[in-house]
């Protein structure tokens, strides 16, 4: 699946590629979307956000309970 993927199947000694990949696949989704901003979402837990951005988006109500989120160790 590595392979098919990245084109390669092992990603120790091949982080670019991967990482390359990443981005590449990132970017294309943003602009499959560009045009349809109300039917995409991107959300960063790591900087804080959570129910406030996404609760919106689903036209959902905020609910009183915490953002889960797993391993809280700094």
């Amino acid at each position: 699946m590595r392979r098919w993927i990245y084109g390669v199947g092992q990603p120790r000694g091949n982080e670019q590629v991967f990482r390359d990949r990443y981005e590449r696949h990132n970017a294309d989704v943003r602009e499959h979307f560009r045009d349809r901003t109300d039917q995409l979402i991107e959300i960063d837990i790591t900087r804080g956000e959570g129910w406030e951005k996404l609760c919106p988006f689903l036209s959902m109500p905020i609910p009183g309970t915490p953002f889960p989120h797993a391993n809280p160790a700094a």
